[in-house]
């Protein structure tokens, strides 16, 4: 889920080249509607934090009932001054930040979906 069409754009083209299949979302309701009309098993949950009407915190506290096989991570550019720590520690949820990379996104993805820990950037 991306509220910005160009990050939208770039992370799914990123992911499909690496043979993802990916639902795309442009905010939190309309995530959490895709994810409900999803059929199939959705294996990690790739969000913006902060979006329009509904963010990805509030978001995730959904999925995490609704889909709780899914492994989830969260990307953002704005982190409110903090370090990047902070959403691990507070919250649980490994974070890529914005701008990222090919390499470093497919990196965190593959991290989460391994169930390992690499870092946090």
């Amino acid at each position: 889920m991306e509220d910005e069409d160009t990050v939208c754009r770039v992370t799914v083209r990123i992911l499909e080249s690496h043979g993802y299949r990916v639902l795309q979302a442009r905010q939190g309701e309309e995530g959490l509607r895709t994810a409900d009309n999803h059929n199939g098993s959705i294996h990690l949950i790739l969000s913006d934090i902060v979006m329009p009407l509904l963010g990805g915190l509030e978001m995730m506290e959904f999925l995490r009932k609704s889909r709780p096989e899914a492994k989830l991570l969260f990307m953002s550019g704005f982190t409110e001054g903090r370090s990047i720590e902070w959403l691990h520690d507070d919250v649980g949820v490994p974070l890529v930040v914005k701008p990222f990379t090919r390499r470093i996104l497919i990196g965190k993805v593959r991290e989460v979906l391994d169930g390992c820990s690499l870092g946090n950037t």
